[in-house]
């Protein structure tokens, strides 16, 4: 037989050139930058006349005398959906924070108002249009 002791230094240098061939064939993946687009969502909600407060997705639409504002139904404590309605508040049904109807807290644990939703009304004027 053959002996075949390579010194541990002849290894290394095996070993480093084996490694940095590897990195180099899969540095292109690794380092590359994606590129990540994001459409804007529009939301079209029709204007709920004869309804003061109405839950859309993740909108609160209050019809107040035919002036909306649409505010966002996260609640502002930890971001759970409000969905309730309880007299003339809105209730988050995780924490039973409660708010009023122009988003300002009434009742904690949220402390954050409601944020306001930018908005305009269709041609028609029939629709609310978010986005």
């Amino acid at each position: 037989m053959k002996n075949t002791n390579v010194s541990r230094r002849k290894f290394f240098k095996a070993a480093l050139a084996g490694a940095s061939i590897g990195i180099l064939a899969i540095w292109d993946k690794v380092v590359k930058t994606k590129v990540i687009t994001t459409t804007k969502k529009i939301w079209k909600i029709p204007f709920p006349r004869f309804k003061k407060i109405s839950f859309v997705e993740e909108f609160v639409v209050v019809n107040n005398h035919g002036n909306p504002e649409v505010l966002s139904a996260h609640c502002t404590h930890l971001g759970c959906l409000i969905n309730r309605v309880e007299g003339d508040k809105l209730v988050c049904p995780c924490h039973g924070s409660e708010f009023s109807t122009s988003g300002k807290v009434i009742k904690g644990p949220a402390y954050q108002p409601l944020k306001k939703v930018a908005f305009h009304f269709s041609e028609k004027k029939d629709m609310i249009v978010i986005g």
